[in-house]
């Protein structure tokens, strides 16, 4: 009775409070549970489960169940070769019976709403927080999606981590070049929802996200858009009054004054402060900016790559009479053995499609012809003349032989 009016709680918080594309995730730790997937074998271990509270699907998790449990601890196994720890479980959120957990394969996520696969690594790491270092294990979740993770309704991330082996499994997400913790252990999953963004005079207005600057403890938040999503622009005060600083932290003299080149976080943009320029890291690209006059870097996923240390723009898809233009590159119909491939344009998408047919040259030959292995197209008439023939051939009557009359 009381979990059930703990979850009632958060449901009707103001941080619960979202849009109906979003969903409210619970993170907490989870005492020593008998998880006994369909194999038959029981361990009894500690983990970190997640929760999702107020979303309609019933399987969210690769299409499974409800609740994900991250197995961090093994206390007891009753058959050695099988080990659990390190790996994630799904058990439906009303699931009674241990046997409902599922193990998922190679620790990947998939979300309900499609298009979204998360990962979830066991790391040691070292996280700069506005107050200090913080070391030690942690699980770290990432999502394919720009800003798909949301934080105490001020922020949101594509990637976030939680502190095991403490009370409380405390989250931790990246914001102005650091790592700040979140003030309650929900995290409202975003990537079912379409981003778009207007800049504002005083903030800027998102479809998951609307926010006017303003200060949050001492620090002050400054809010534009960036890939779709309005996102802040954090500066540590010392006092902070209408979203600016009133006092700075104090700077060491002969400090040279912070200045990028790009004028903030624009991924789309290289810059730098100094030596310091923007970078590519895969997919990411590694943002530096300026924040209480100390050059800083966040990184930033990039949809569609990282290049030359800025994001690449969506690629252009422009259809001509035979062929596709797409990102610079030129795409031609061609045979292949189901037959014809063309391709063509939907939007700013490419998309290919074949027709079975029997291709020749890069488009459908006429039916009545034929293709021997050599590539010649040999008339139907001319093949039925040659078997009429060799038919009349093999049934003439022997030579020397008469018919009596």
């Amino acid at each position: 009775m009381m979990k059930t009016a703990f979850y009632a709680f958060l449901l009707l918080s103001p941080l619960a409070a979202l849009e109906a594309c979003a969903t409210l995730i619970y993170v907490a730790n989870n005492g020593e549970t008998l998880f006994s997937p369909e194999y038959g074998w029981n361990v009894n271990a500690e983990s970190i489960r997640f929760s999702t509270l107020n979303s309609e699907q019933v399987k969210e998790f690769n299409g499974e169940g409800k609740i994900l449990y991250a197995v961090t601890k093994e206390t007891k196994n009753n058959q050695d070769y099988r080990k659990l720890e390190g790996r994630l479980l799904v058990k439906p959120y009303v699931a009674e019976r241990a046997i409902d957990f599922t193990l998922l394969p190679e620790n990947k996520v998939e979300y309900a709403c499609g298009g979204d696969e998360w990962s979830v690594e066991f790391v040691n790491e070292t996280l700069e927080t506005p107050a200090a270092q913080v070391s030690g294990e942690f699980l770290r979740v990432e999502s394919q999606k720009n800003y798909a993770f949301g934080f105490d309704g001020i922020d949101s991330a594509s990637h976030f981590y939680v502190r095991l082996g403490v009370e409380g499994a405390p989250i931790y997400y990246p914001s102005g070049g650091v790592y700040r913790p979140a003030a309650d252990n929900n995290v409202n999953y975003l990537g079912c929802c379409e981003h778009s963004c207007v800049d504002k005079e005083n903030g800027c207005k998102g479809t998951v996200l609307t926010a006017e600057n303003k200060c949050v403890g001492m620090d002050a938040y400054r809010y534009q858009c960036a890939l779709d999503a309005c996102v802040p622009v954090v500066e540590d005060c010392v006092t902070c009054d209408n979203a600016e600083c009133t006092a700075l932290p104090e700077e060491e003299p002969g400090g040279e004054a912070c200045v990028d080149s790009d004028g903030g976080l624009r991924p789309f943009e290289k810059g730098g402060i100094g030596e310091n320029e923007d970078s590519c890291d895969g997919l990411d690209v590694i943002e530096w900016y300026c924040e209480n006059g100390e050059p800083q870097n966040a990184p930033i996923q990039c949809e569609h790559g990282c290049e030359n240390g800025a994001c690449r723009e969506a690629p252009q898809c422009i259809q001509g009479d035979s062929s596709v233009l797409y990102g610079g590159d030129e795409f031609l119909p061609y045979c292949s053995v189901e037959g014809l491939v063309e391709y063509s344009c939907e939007g700013s998408e490419l998309h290919s499609s074949v027709t079975p047919c029997n291709c020749v040259g890069s488009q459908c030959a006429a039916t009545e012809e034929k293709v021997d292995g050599n590539g010649f197209v040999l008339p139907a008439l001319a093949i039925i003349i040659a078997l009429a023939a060799a038919y009349l051939w093999l049934n003439k009557p022997p030579a020397g032989k008469h018919r009596k009359k």
